[in-house]
């Protein structure tokens, strides 16, 4: 069933937050993975933007799930959704590893107890998580407005 907003289905509007924010939580995990001291003071900042952008995907990709059903098609025969829906799917790993990644490291800067090698695997995992995140979101859009524009 697809959720509407304004008597607009709900995954249009919301995935456009996820555009926005998962470039931005990647660039700023990336960034905090790469300077441990801007972390360190930011640490807040980037653990509310990394959870709180993998929760906006997951809503992303929950909406877009109702649409897809809503237009006739499942999630065993997508149809002309398939190629978006996957796409949509690498969106989501990336910004959830993003995000279990910025909470590592925030978790760290509390509990010294932490392994170094946690913290070491979190900022590798941050940078690699970060590149994926961007791409597969230009990769997902781009086949989200084929879908609107060329049908």
């Amino acid at each position: 069933m697809s959720i509407l907003i304004g008597g607009i289905p709900a995954h249009p509007l919301i995935v456009h937050a996820a555009v926005i924010l998962v470039p931005i939580a990647a660039l700023v995990a990336a960034w905090a993975a790469t300077k441990p001291s801007w972390h360190r003071n930011h640490a807040w900042l980037t653990s509310i933007l990394g959870v709180g952008t993998a929760a906006i995907v997951v809503i992303s990709n929950n909406t877009g799930e109702g649409l897809m059903v809503a237009k006739g098609a499942t999630e065993a025969n997508p149809g002309i959704y398939g190629d978006h829906a996957m796409k949509a799917k690498f969106v989501l790993i990336a910004a959830t590893v993003v995000a279990i990644s910025v909470v590592v490291k925030h978790l760290a800067l509390k509990f010294p107890q932490v392994p170094v090698i946690a913290v070491t695997a979190a900022r590798v995992l941050a940078i690699v998580a970060a590149v994926v995140a961007v791409i597969s979101v230009i990769l997902t859009g781009h086949a989200g407005a084929a879908l609107v524009w060329d049908n």
